[in-house]
């Protein structure tokens, strides 16, 4: 089960696993991946705004 999720363990005895961890992240390690979200999501919204905002197909009155 732990292949299916891409988990590493470390124990020799297959009845105990030992999953390794990543150690926290550091603030301002969070404050860098919290500004490539923001980043990444209004890139996105931009690229897509034409999608979203397509009135081709609108009945206008």
């Amino acid at each position: 089960m732990r292949t299916l999720f891409g988990q590493r363990g470390i124990s020799n005895n297959p009845l105990i696993p030992v999953t390794i961890q990543r150690v926290a992240l550091t603030p301002f390690e969070r404050a860098i991946k919290r500004v490539l979200d923001v980043v990444v999501s209004m890139t996105a919204i931009v690229f897509f705004s034409p999608i979203f905002f397509d009135c081709r197909g609108c009945r206008q009155t």
